[in-house]
C-alpha cells in the first residue's frame, strides 16, 4: 500500500488497501482490483476499505437471475450459478461474509502461511 509491500490478508477490518500517487499537481487514489488480497477477511468494499464481506442471503436456494441472490450489503448480489443437479436449475452462491467461504479462505492463508518461505533440500 503507498509503494510499501504489504503482505497478504495483513490488513486489518475498516483499513483501507487504497493507494495514494501524485502525478505533477494531481494526487490520484486508487482501489487496486486484488486489493481484497491484502485484507485479513479477504474482502475490500468498492471504496478499498476491508471488512468481514457480505453474506448471501439465499445461498443455497434456487434462482434465474443474480438479482435473486441479494446480500447483508446494498447492491451487492451473490452469483445465480448452475447447480449440480439433473434438472439443470441455478442456484445463488456463496459470499465472502459466508462461514463456506471463510473457512476456506483460512485453510488457503494456513496453506500460504506454511508454504511461501518454503525451501527445497538440496
Amino acid at each position: 500500500v503507498n509503494g510499501v509491500c504489504t503482505k497478504y490478508f495483513s490488513i486489518e477490518t475498516n483499513s483501507s488497501t487504497i493507494v495514494s500517487t501524485e502525478l505533477g499537481i494531481h494526487k490520484y487514489h486508487i482501489v487496486a482490483p486484488d486489493a481484497h488480497l491484502l485484507c485479513k477477511s479477504g474482502y475490500a468494499n468498492s471504496k478499498g476499505v476491508c471488512s468481514q464481506g457480505p453474506k448471501s442471503l439465499k445461498k443455497g436456494e434456487r434462482c434465474i437471475l443474480d438479482t435473486d441472490c441479494p446480500s447483508s450489503e446494498d447492491g451487492v448480489f451473490a452469483k445465480c450459478k448452475c447447480a449440480f443437479s439433473s434438472d439443470g436449475h441455478k442456484i445463488c452462491d456463496i459470499l465472502k461474509g459466508d462461514t463456506e467461504w471463510i473457512q476456506a479462505k483460512k485453510n488457503f492463508v494456513e496453506y500460504y502461511d506454511k508454504t511461501i518461505s518454503c525451501n527445497a533440500a538440496a
